[in-house]
């Protein structure tokens, strides 16, 4: 004859002990069309018929330096709230592609663009002008930051 006392703790210790060792740490949710945590970009812009010479450098945290080299200009201060959501829900929705190069033209009056993304995750590094930076993933970034570097060197 099996005593019950004797099979009952064995089995309830090995049950608990199986039921511990299945706790699972959950996985961390997915940040897909979620804003970027933290982020730098340089956004230069030159050339176009009258010879632009321009940067702007801003930071999730708001940080914000514009230049105009030309005119021997530079702005320092803390981009909006608003502005820095804006740029974070635009960075967020960039593929791991979105630097890949277009086709180069020969607009010899085109603005040209460089742009250097960091994120946690990942750097993109792009040179477009105002013909092949149309339909590109990152028409829509730089639109915003070229306005807010224009608002920025206004006063």
């Amino acid at each position: 004859m099996i005593s019950i006392t004797g099979v009952f703790p064995a089995a309830l210790g090995a049950i608990l002990g199986t039921a511990c060792a299945i706790v699972q740490t959950p996985a961390a949710p997915s940040t897909e069309g979620q804003p970027a945590a933290s982020w730098n970009v340089t956004l230069q812009l030159s050339g176009g018929f009258v010879g632009l010479d321009r940067e702007l450098r801003i930071a999730s945290t708001g940080e914000l330096s514009a230049m105009d080299r030309r005119r021997k200009t530079t702005t320092i201060r803390r981009a909006g709230a608003a502005q820095i959501a804006e740029l974070s829900a635009l960075i967020s929705k960039l593929s791991e592609r979105a630097g890949t190069p277009a086709a180069p033209t020969d607009c010899r009056d085109c603005v040209r663009y460089r742009l250097q993304l960091q994120t946690g995750s990942r750097t993109i590094n792009a040179e477009l002008d105002d013909v092949n930076v149309a339909g590109t993933e990152l028409e829509s970034l730089i639109g915003a930051l070229t306005a807010l570097l224009n608002e920025s060197l206004a006063g």
